[in-house]
């Protein structure tokens, strides 16, 4: 521990006062050991998540996104909505994006 000790001058009942401040010393990073599998390999420790790639998914997180510009820029939500509907055919996400589409025009 490091220890740093100065004075401070004052008029207390005793006089100056005498202050010293403790610092612990950072300790060393440690990190986990790699996870090996049976046949002595590292394996994936976390797991992708399972609809990164699903369409589905990424037609609603554009859907999502086109929906906040609705309010503030209905151009760009427009395009967006448009973008979902001929990227992601048959999806739900374009299902509704083509009603908002219809709202908005």
């Amino acid at each position: 521990m490091g220890a740093i000790e100065y004075v401070v001058p004052g008029k207390p009942p005793n006089g100056a006062i005498k202050v010293i401040e403790v610092k612990p010393e950072p300790k060393p990073e440690e990190k986990p050991p790699p996870a090996t599998g049976s046949a002595g390999g590292a394996i994936q420790t976390t797991a992708p998540p399972a609809d990164a790639d699903d369409p589905e998914s990424q037609a609603k997180r554009r859907l999502s996104a086109a929906k906040i510009y609705i309010a503030t820029d209905p151009a760009r939500a427009k395009d967006l909505l448009r973008k979902v509907i001929t990227d992601f055919p048959g999806t739900e996400a374009s299902k509704e994006a083509r009603k908002e589409l219809g709202r908005l025009n």
